[in-house]
């Protein structure tokens, strides 16, 4: 089976990806969002009480409900990437854990691999439950990387934000 996509066009000079038989409620304008650093598609829509508030494409698009609809990840990190295919219902927490950014100013290419000065090697950490994990030193960056994305996968399961 062929899944036809359409484009949707924004504010900023973005368009947003959904499959070809979603019919869009109203009219959508484009946010960036600072923490994921990944714009979204968004429109306005009037509740109940009267008041305007914003309604994401991706609850659109998964047909969720107009009052506190749950958490949506975009597995492909991209949120203009709306293709059914790409959204998946998540927990709060489990959405936090698949944001994909590195750590600013840190010295690796990586996310949770950093430089340590003091053994001259690459540290491979993750946070999981508010606690650390230190996975190992290693002397290749790239090693220290894979090392880390084994670990996120064990305990992240299918939603860990992984380097490779």
């Amino acid at each position: 089976m062929e899944v036809t996509i359409k484009t949707l066009a924004l504010s900023q000079g973005l368009f947003a990806v959904v499959d070809g038989d979603f019919i869009p409620p109203g009219k959508y304008y484009a946010i960036q969002r600072s923490k994921s650093r990944s714009a979204y598609a968004v429109r306005n829509y009037r509740r109940r009480d009267g008041r305007l508030t914003q309604r994401y494409l991706h609850q659109d698009v998964l047909g969720l409900s107009l009052d506190n609809p749950p958490e949506v990840d975009h597995i492909d990190g991209d949120g203009l990437n709306n293709l059914k295919e790409n959204l998946r219902i998540v927990s709060r927490a489990e959405n936090m854990r698949a944001i994909r950014r590195k750590t600013p100013g840190c010295s690796s290419q990586f996310r949770g691999v950093t430089w340590d000065k003091w053994v001259n090697k690459w540290r491979a950490k993750l946070k999981f439950n508010d606690k650390y994990y230190h996975v190992g030193l290693y002397t290749d960056e790239v090693e220290a990387a894979k090392a880390r994305d084994k670990t996120a996968l064990k305990l992240f399961g299918p939603i860990a934000a992984l380097n490779f």
